[in-house]
């Protein structure tokens, strides 16, 4: 596989937040709940999760650290922040399992019964600061189903001979709808839904940022797949054939990373993707905002550096892993 070095995006779709502190006790008790098969298939789905995502560095996911800084700037009592985020990792969680089923990343076994049995936990969470007639619920059901949707959507589109990188981010976005229910949920909280399409927005530009920086690292096992991701469709730009072979594609994605300046224009679409996330939420002052983005675009800086010194090893490995 391509063998790039793993950078700390804050920006996957499905990033567990399961993984920090303040949620391990909450998985912990939430799982004493369930049948205990089903805790235990879900417990080994959790740490294949976590293998994957590799080293995550320092950064919080995106969607973390908008919801945090926005709670913060709005005095928002910090358990009301971190219960929304819950409900959203349960939620991502679910939909996670789902996707590794359509995938084919996941075995089908009793794990396919958690997805409903989180979604129960986020409703039920939810539900403690919604009334049944808020009219959160309906943001809240549009945003999963535009979420499942997105992926139905982008996992067809990457089959496709008609895809293309807009058509493809534009879909990334809808994945990441359901980054934006806690961003919702704060504002509804608030009773004030001004500020909420400044933090969607932002939003959406990192969440496509994470999503082609997750297909970048991904081209291999996504080519292996039958899958062109938008790394796969930018780096080979205009000289891509549809129903390429695997091994003939790889090799046209060799020669564009030793090459060409393919690759630095696909870091400079991320950038410009930053760059207006920055400008969205700038009129919000939102604390440790303005932090966290400087600290995004500099951990993808280094990742740029890092890949562009070593494009020659990149491509070897590429091709030798034939």
């Amino acid at each position: 596989m391509v063998n790039f070095p793993r950078a700390q995006t804050a920006g996957q779709i499905l990033t567990p937040v399961a993984s920090n502190e303040r949620f391990r006790n909450r998985w912990r008790d939430t799982l004493d709940d369930w049948p205990r098969p089903i805790a235990r298939a879900f417990t080994s789905h959790l740490r294949s999760v976590r293998a994957k995502g590799g080293s995550t560095g320092t950064l919080p996911p995106y969607w973390v650290a908008l919801a945090y800084a926005f709670g913060r700037s709005r005095h928002l009592h910090a358990r009301s922040v971190d219960d929304m985020l819950w409900a959203t990792t349960c939620l991502a969680h679910a939909i996670r399992i789902e996707d590794d089923l359509l995938d084919g990343d996941a075995t089908i076994d009793v794990v396919i019964f958690a997805p409903a049995l989180l979604y129960v936990e986020a409703d039920h969470l939810f539900s403690r600061y919604f009334a049944h007639q808020s009219k959160f619920w309906n943001s809240y059901h549009r945003l999963i189903r535009s979420t499942i949707e997105g992926i139905a959507l982008a996992s067809e589109a990457q089959r496709s001979p008609k895809n293309s990188p807009r058509r493809l981010a534009h879909l990334y976005i809808r994945e990441c709808d359901l980054f934006t229910i806690p961003l919702t949920a704060l504002c509804h909280l608030l009773r004030s839904l001004s500020p909420l399409p400044r933090l969607v927005k932002a939003a959406q530009h990192l969440a496509v940022v994470g999503q082609a920086v997750d297909d970048l690292v991904d081209i291999e096992p996504d080519l292996e797949a039958g899958r062109e991701n938008l790394a796969v469709l930018f780096l080979l730009g205009n000289r891509r054939t549809p129903g390429a072979a695997h091994d003939d594609l790889r090799q046209h994605i060799a020669a564009k990373i030793l090459f060409s300046n393919r690759l630095r224009k696909f870091f400079a679409f991320l950038h410009r993707h930053i760059i207006c996330a920055e400008e969205a939420i700038a009129a919000l002052h939102l604390s440790g905002a303005d932090r966290y983005i400087i600290s995004y675009r500099s951990s993808l800086l280094a990742w740029e550096e890092a890949l562009q010194g070593e494009r020659s090893a990149s491509v070897v490995r590429l091709l030798q892993s034939r």
